[in-house]
């Protein structure tokens, strides 16, 4: 999974369904690794709120999985990519969820906080967007995630096989055709009640 996170496998997923399509990366390192696997696609390093690269280009639709955390001032953020869409843009974002399960992995991968849907729809509000549909995904894995935070919390230990990395190709088989379960379930917009992580679609007015 890191492979495909850092050469830019969603940008290579999507760009089978867009004819322009672009990525921002606020790492170097990051960047230059991905140039080398995709040479097609254009990467500019950037950041949130205050550094969107590709000057003043406007966007049918924003891509936004798993970033929100990393940024110290979300609401920010989420007006600044609002200014960045066309009217009648949309903004797909994932996020971690709930802040009770907050914890040392957390911290491992820079997180501020976790969301719950109350709290991501009034931030998204507050921008003037106006949330499409929304739903939890990780659902069936989320008791373990569950009882992993728990005994972290309680014996103040941590999943450290999580935060070193290790790669086990049967888990990572295993959980992946999991979470794929889930799929034709969110592609028929059915919201799942709760999960490790949120999805919500939302759109800018068209005026």
């Amino acid at each position: 999974m890191r492979d495909w996170l850092w050469y830019g496998g969603n940008l290579v997923y999507f760009r089978q369904f867009f004819s322009d399509i672009c990525g921002s990366e606020i790492s170097v390192d990051a960047i230059n690794y991905a140039r080398q696997k995709i040479k097609d696609i254009r990467l500019e390093q950037g950041s949130l709120p205050n550094d969107i690269p590709f000057g003043d280009k406007q966007f049918d639709l924003v891509l936004l999985f798993d970033v929100l955390e990393h940024v110290e001032h979300d609401q920010e953020a989420l007006d600044a990519i609002y200014k960045r869409l066309k009217p009648g843009g949309n903004l797909v974002i994932t996020v971690p969820a709930y802040q009770f399960l907050y914890g040392a992995y957390d911290k491992f991968l820079f997180h501020f906080r976790r969301y719950n849907y109350s709290q991501l729809s009034k931030l998204l509000k507050n921008s003037g967007f106006l949330t499409k549909f929304h739903s939890y995904f990780n659902f069936w894995l989320f008791p373990l995630v569950l009882v992993s935070r728990l005994v972290e919390k309680v014996l103040n230990k941590t999943a450290k096989y999580a935060i070193q990395g290790k790669n086990d190709s049967f888990l990572n088989s295993l959980f992946y055709r999991i979470m794929r379960s889930e799929k034709s379930i969110l592609s028929r917009k059915i919201s799942l009640p709760f999960g490790s992580s949120l999805i919500c679609i939302a759109k800018k007015n068209a005026n």
